[in-house]
């Protein structure tokens, strides 16, 4: 972003708070775009963080040197990790959850309830993974999965050593 960019973008965020006469309601628009954005620096950081990954070239012999090298900690984190061998190191348009979840049966870090793992994903916001499609009519229907742009950007940040969780928090 230019500063040109950048300072039209701040009077336009002036403009919009000036025309909101009530001071709380201020305070709460404030409060939300430091929620939603961070703080100048955590914005820093996140750009650092990003630019330090995007630099990285990450190559993996199979799906255990990927897992180990992101050192996954949640059930969600685990299928998260296993998702990214399949769609990206793969290069699959995506994966189901019974797929993933032998995968790491075989790793021996299988998941108690691969669904719920793939619905936490997705329930983030930012989603990290999206259900694309459902093959039956059944609950139990196998499910496909793909990765958002943010559940690719995370494994890589988890790679990196910047676990999912931790980056919710800065």
């Amino acid at each position: 972003m230019t500063q040109d960019e950048e300072l039209e973008a701040l009077t336009s965020i002036q403009k919009t708070l000036e025309g909101v006469d009530d001071d709380e309601a201020q305070k709460r628009i404030v409060a939300y775009l430091v929620s939603r954005y961070g703080t100048a620096e955590a914005v820093q950081r996140r750009g650092a963080l990003r630019r330090d990954v995007a630099e990285q070239e990450f190559e993996f012999a199979d799906v255990a040197d990927l897992y180990h090298a992101a050192q996954p900690q949640t059930e969600a984190e685990k299928a998260l990790v296993v998702g990214y061998w399949f769609q990206v190191c793969e290069k699959q348009g995506g994966f189901d959850g019974q797929t993933v979840n032998t995968a790491l049966k075989h790793l021996g870090e299988g998941v108690s309830n691969i669904t719920a793992a793939m619905s936490a994903l997705a329930d983030r916001k930012p989603a990290l993974a999206m259900q694309v499609k459902k093959k039956g009519t059944t609950r139990q229907a196998r499910k496909q999965y793909r990765l958002t742009k943010p559940g690719i950007e995370a494994v890589e940040r988890m790679v990196a050593g910047k676990h999912v969780d931790e980056e919710q928090t800065s």
